[in-house]
């Protein structure tokens, strides 16, 4: 199956728009965010300390930052835990990427 990012998806009432960005502002040192609230979105960089970014690795950082969407909208505290958020992210994109039909 082809590693494919989404433009827009949703989690619970929310609309989260993802970007693919190069040059992207925001956090220092992050190949991605998830900015919740305002505004909902991801921003997953294309490339990072001057190193263009493989396809598969923004797959698993959108992976990543939609499993913080989640436990953002769950409430739940796991949603800080950077070893969770990155070990669930990275076991769905597996899947997906593994997964027959």
């Amino acid at each position: 199956m082809p590693m494919e990012i989404p433009k827009k998806f949703n989690v619970g009432a929310h609309t989260y728009k993802v970007y693919l960005q190069a040059n992207a502002e925001g956090y220092r040192g992050a190949v991605g965010w998830c900015a919740p609230s305002p505004g909902y979105y991801i921003v997953v960089r294309t490339k990072f300390s001057n190193k263009k970014q493989t396809p598969e690795q923004m797959f698993q950082t959108f992976w990543h930052e939609a499993v913080h969407a989640f436990l953002f909208d769950m409430q739940h505290p796991l949603n800080k835990d950077e070893d969770f958020v990155d070990k669930l992210g990275t076991y769905i994109a597996e899947t997906i990427k593994t997964a027959e039909y």
